[in-house]
């Protein structure tokens, strides 16, 4: 496991430059988790699991959604995947005389699900999404820790590294800065992102209750 801190020491030492650059190297290790989220890997996808009952016909969504995936609803045996549509595309067919029934569509807008039709009863809703964590900000304290600093450390901290040698200390560390963002690019990512591939055809995505 993994922590600021010890990351923060692990990028200091391999800097060996002493504590003076530490606001920095805080500041960077949080502008690459910034830069990164919007990336599927194995650890940042999540399935959800919840009850749509009877005309409830908006859902808010998760507060760490980032992207819906995949949305089925199950009932005894069977399953029903969701296809996605735009908002307006239900606001036309909801005008006049809304309608009930077993949902077939849905849309997001405002941070919330909208079905078509309106849910005629109860039925399990399950949701597969790309997720957010708690960001590691640059005043976070030692202890502090994310998915980013355990199973993603090595591209964080490495990308985070390049960046103080490139952006910030400059001169000699420029070399070491752009030889650490060529491994993120040739290596430590695509390795990442093919691991991520092989979890989700295989279909072990992340899941929570």
């Amino acid at each position: 496991m993994s922590d600021f801190a010890t990351m923060v020491r692990r990028i200091r030492t391999d800097l060996n430059r002493g504590t003076a650059h530490d606001s920095r190297i805080k500041e960077a290790i949080s502008d690459a988790i910034v830069r990164y989220t919007p990336h599927r890997f194995a650890f940042n996808l999540k399935r959800s699991r919840t009850v749509l009952t009877s005309a409830t016909e908006f859902v808010s969504l998760p507060t760490d959604w980032i992207e819906v995936d995949h949305i089925r609803l199950e009932r005894a045996d069977e399953r029903y995947p969701l296809r996605e549509v735009s908002y307006d595309w239900i606001e036309d067919k909801q005008r006049g005389r809304p309608a009930t029934g077993e949902p077939t569509h849905f849309s997001i807008q405002n941070r919330e699900l909208r079905f078509y039709p309106a849910p005629d009863s109860s039925y399990t809703l399950v949701m597969s999404f790309q997720c957010a964590f708690t960001n590691v900000t640059a005043r976070a304290s030692d202890a502090a820790t994310n998915a980013w600093l355990t199973e993603g450390e090595e591209l964080i901290r490495k990308h985070a590294m390049s960046e103080v040698c490139v952006s910030y200390i400059g001169g000699d560390a420029i070399a070491q800065g752009l030889a650490l963002r060529q491994d993120v690019s040739d290596n430590v990512l695509p390795a990442m992102e093919m691991r991520a591939a092989r979890e989700q055809s295989s279909g072990n995505i992340r899941g929570f209750l």
